[in-house]
């Protein structure tokens, strides 16, 4: 049985990632690991991003010298969240490559809550 995660609201502690948010996460990996910048502008509740800033972000993983693969299971052990008030969330999803597993790469997000839905920004993949 998984066991949900809730979305956290306390600014002290950083959490792990919301079980409500994890499938769209995946499907922003799956984007860049299958090179496919258009399909991150189709995902639901992800905010625009233009697709030559979505280059620069891949070019990252390029010059880490690692190929992206699927997020692993473990990456919800690792990844983390942080609610900095007004609705606002950072989330660091650790990346995994074919070459390392888990990689020090990180997918930098921000979660913003509108209404009763989640709405996602892609800030960056670096490594911090």
């Amino acid at each position: 049985m998984i066991q949900d995660i809730p979305v956290p609201y306390d600014s002290a502690l950083q959490s792990p990632i919301p079980t409500i948010w994890r499938d769209t996460i995946v499907l922003i990996v799956e984007a860049f690991k299958d090179k496919d910048f258009a399909r991150l502008n189709t995902i639901p509740d992800v905010q625009f991003i233009d697709l030559e800033y979505a280059l620069e972000l891949a070019e990252s993983i390029v010059n880490y010298g690692a190929h992206l693969i699927s997020l692993s299971k473990d990456a919800w052990d690792t990844s983390v969240c942080l609610y900095m008030q007004n609705d606002f969330w950072i989330a660091i999803i650790d990346l995994f490559t074919v070459e390392e597993g888990r990689s020090d790469l990180i997918l930098d997000l921000r979660i913003f809550k509108k209404e009763n839905q989640f709405e996602f920004q892609i800030n960056g993949i670096y490594v911090p």
